[in-house]
């Protein structure tokens, strides 16, 4: 069917706009100082 390539497109493309997202809030955070502690947070997850 072509249902199941259409939701690979959609599911990588909202895959790039997340991923876009947290990489400009991870700018911001390291903007206003917080590189430490976000570091130390993503240290965490892992």
């Amino acid at each position: 069917h072509t249902v199941i390539p259409l939701q690979q497109l959609v599911s990588f493309g909202l895959n790039l706009v997340s991923r876009s997202f947290e990489f400009q809030a991870d700018g911001f955070a390291k903007k206003l100082g917080y590189s430490t502690s976000l570091r130390a947070g993503l240290v965490k997850l892992q």
